[in-house]
């Protein structure tokens, strides 16, 4: 089961995470956030990450956009993007987040994943953000690929690594 934590990353002079997510092996981590502890400063990592919130509501910013992310949404946040999270006022807010290296779902550079569907998502016309607010078909079920993965990697029960990939 993962810790209750209060992420607060250690980062270079440019806001660039030092921290290591996961291994050269399986390059993923997972983290169960608590924002009562203290809010995710401000930073950036090589690095995908999608969160969700599983209580209270969260106020999200990456790069310039701004989000009040309550249960049942999440947010996905691309590569080098600048990026903070706090608890909205009064709220007991708790994340549930997976930050992970492109090549855990995009496989090599020269395979049709990486081309097709990685590629142009990191290139600099791709989003810095998606706000899984439920405003699309796809949100919900793009919400609940994020939990299962996640639970996954937290409860680590054989397989887990092959759902965490084929979830995100």
């Amino acid at each position: 089961m993962a810790l209750v934590t209060l992420c607060d990353p250690q980062v270079n002079e440019q806001g660039r995470e030092l921290t290591r997510h996961g291994s050269a092996l399986f390059p993923i981590a997972c983290y169960h956030d608590a924002l009562s502890l203290g809010a995710v400063p401000w930073h950036w990592h090589p690095e995908l990450e999608v969160f969700t919130v599983s209580g209270g509501t969260a106020i999200a910013a990456a790069g310039a956009e701004r989000f009040a992310v309550c249960p049942g949404q999440g947010l996905f946040v691309n590569t080098q993007v600048l990026h903070a999270v706090w608890p909205q006022e009064g709220s007991d807010c708790r994340l549930h987040s997976a930050v992970f290296h492109p090549r855990l779902v995009g496989g090599n550079l020269d395979s049709v994943f990486w081309s097709k569907y990685l590629q142009p998502l990191l290139n600099e016309g791709g989003p810095p953000c998606v706000h899984l607010d439920g405003g699309e078909d796809w949100h919900a079920d793009a919400v609940c690929a994020v939990e299962q993965a996640w639970t996954g990697c937290v409860q680590e029960s054989p397989g887990y690594e092959f759902q965490a990939r084929e979830r995100l």
